[in-house]
């Protein structure tokens, strides 16, 4: 479904089909995108392979990642020293494990995604690299009519459930009508999952330490 059959859908389901509106296409196609940003966030329902890199310089361990990245799954060094490689060489994420013979802990990793989105290298690089990265990932916005939503095609229609859920909240006699609101939203949950905050975010960050690849840079 497109922007302007999920616009469509979401009349269908609000019976509101008559014009005048009561709610207008700008306020829809923003409580479709609000719906969307949620799907993906609770689900996790958008995997991306191709879209990120890491352009590594001599010296240099630390690395932002863009706000679109929810979370990495995978890693490998694409290129060294601005030559291509044959074959990826994929990376270990990094944690602190217990070395029960030397009773302490060690660092065994090629990287580390810290809590703030920082992404880090384990040991400081000596030539330029590039790394690709395997992402869960927040999407571009739905815009144009023609648009798409990039997750499972199954979900399109679930996930307006949380644009009713938001549009049912208008403070306006005609539209505002909590139960129905609550409804929705208890919908939504049930196929997405529940909300996440801040400190789920934050504990996702520190599960993937618990992750390993194989070695490598």
């Amino acid at each position: 479904m497109n922007l302007s059959e999920l616009r469509t859908a979401f009349r269908f389901r609000a019976v509101d089909t008559i014009k005048p509106y009561l709610w207008k296409d700008p306020e829809v196609n923003v409580y479709i995108n609000e719906a969307y940003i949620e799907a993906v966030d609770r689900g996790l329902v958008v995997y991306d392979r191709t879209s990120f890199t890491i352009d590594v310089e001599p010296g240099v361990t630390d690395y932002q990642l863009p706000p679109a990245v929810i979370r990495v799954m995978g890693a490998a060094v694409t290129s060294r020293a601005d030559v291509d490689l044959p074959e990826p060489e994929p990376m270990r994420l990094g944690s602190r494990r217990y070395d029960f013979s030397s009773r302490e802990f060690k660092d065994s990793a090629a990287y580390r995604v810290d809590e703030d989105g920082m992404f880090v290298l384990a040991s400081s690089p000596t030539e330029a690299a590039m790394i690709a990265l395997e992402v869960h990932r927040y999407p571009d916005p739905l815009e144009s009519d023609d648009d798409e939503p990039v997750i499972m095609a199954i979900y399109h229609h679930k996930m307006l459930s949380w644009a009713l859920k938001l549009a049912y909240l208008k403070p306006d006699a005609d539209t505002y009508d909590k139960a129905l609101s609550d409804k929705n939203d208890d919908e939504f949950t049930r196929t997405f999952g529940p909300p996440k905050t801040a400190q789920d975010h934050r504990q996702r960050r520190r599960r993937q330490a618990r992750s390993y690849k194989t070695p490598g840079y």
